[in-house]
């Protein structure tokens, strides 16, 4: 009885693992098609970051924008991912600094 059950567990496992790669596949072929994934290739583009120009404004002006726009509702993600695609998406600098100066700005806004 046990042998029969590891069989059924092992041909589970493998319909599983037929699927997996069935949607990896179909992920791989989405992203070629919007142009993230080059053909024939594993590597991901990188897209171009939104460069800030922060000799005509300090970086706290541009961080209290989106600490403003997030108070107002019109950023619908959490404060987490904001400052995640800040940090990867923008020349503001790593997430650590960015995390720092968003709650600092926040907690000057609020005054």
């Amino acid at each position: 009885m046990r042998k029969n059950e590891l069989k059924q567990d092992y041909d589970l496992l493998l319909s599983r693992h037929a699927a997996l790669e069935a949607a990896v596949v179909d992920f791989a072929n989405s992203l070629q098609k919007i142009g993230l994934l080059e053909p024939e290739s594993t590597s991901v583009r990188i897209l171009p970051k939104l460069l800030f120009n922060t000799d005509y404004g300090k970086r706290h002006d541009i961080m209290m924008y989106f600490v403003e726009m997030m108070s107002k509702g019109l950023i619908e993600n959490t404060e987490k991912s904001l400052i995640e695609f800040l940090s990867e998406m923008t020349n503001l600098g790593p997430m650590s600094a960015i995390k720092n100066h968003y709650y600092r700005c926040q907690r000057e806004y609020v005054r």
